[in-house]
Parts: structure tokens; sequence; C-alpha cells
């Protein structure tokens, strides 16, 4: 995996970190339904990064036509992969919340969130439910690296 889309417009700081995991990062444009996926079909991308349920900064939730479109994609595209981030999902105010999208397609979507958006501690939790495939590789990474912090937590399957 070499290509990365990710949504246009996005969290400023989100590009520069995956350029800087050494993959090519594709801008792929954003409407009021969500990522545009006729452009992540032309985009050649490996992987998307998405954030459908609350998309920043624009605040879009992705439509249902968009969902199955992303669900589409992956089903193309065999070796392909989504990250769903769940950017502030647990915040509705205006509607009832949306589920997740990788409750839809678990093997091949990665769903990552965070507790920290309340109080904006320096204790933030972050956890992942990851696909089996990227289980062991996301782990073995994870175990490997000394923070100096507490570990996030790698959901998976039980085994």
């Amino acid at each position: 995996m070499r290509r990365v889309a990710v949504e246009d417009p996005c969290q400023p700081a989100l590009p520069a970190a995956i350029a800087s995991a050494g993959l090519t990062v594709i801008p792929t444009p954003v409407d009021c339904d969500g990522i545009r996926v006729d452009a992540l079909a032309r985009s050649k991308a490996d992987a998307v990064f998405l954030t459908p349920a609350y998309q920043f900064p624009i605040g879009a939730v992705m439509s249902g036509e968009r969902r199955a479109a992303v669900l589409a994609w992956l089903q193309e595209r065999p070796r392909a992969i989504a990250v769903e981030d769940d950017y502030d999902a647990e915040y509705r105010y205006d509607r009832a919340p949306v589920g997740a999208l990788q409750a839809l397609q678990p093997d091949r979507i990665l769903y990552e969130g965070t507790t920290s958006h309340p109080s904006r501690s320096a204790g933030a939790n972050v956890w992942l439910v990851v696909p089996p495939v990227l289980l062991d590789s996301l782990a073995a990474l994870s175990g490997d690296a000394d923070w100096g912090a507490p570990q996030p937590a790698v959901l998976g399957p039980a085994r």
C-alpha cells in the first residue's frame, strides 16, 4: 500500500502525517454527502482515510448512497483498506447517531477513535478496531515502540 486517498478538506495535520510514513497522499474532494467516490475511484488509491460520521471541517455526514459506494470501492479492490475515524460521532444534537461504516465490512475497515474531545486532557484514550488481516502487524508495531506512555489498545476478533 503506497497511495492513500484523504478527504479534502481534512484535519490539517493528516496529510503530513501520512506523507511522513512514506506514503503518497491523494486529496479527494468532499461534498455535503461525504467523500466523492467517483474521484476516489479515479485516484488509484490503495487505501482511504474517512470521517463518515462527522466530516471535519465541513460537518457532513456520509449519505447511505456514499456509504454503499465506498463499500463497493473496497470490494472492487481486494487489497484496499479504509481507515474510519470516528471523529466526534458521539456528539449528536441534531439527529440520531449513525452506525459505523466498519460494521458493514469489518475485514476491510480499520476503525479508530478517541475519548479526548470532551476534556481536551493529556490523558486521551485512543482505540482501534482492526481487521484480522492487519492485527498481527499492528500489534507488533505497537509492541516495538517505546513511547514512554501507555500503548493504545488494539482490539480485534477473539482468537
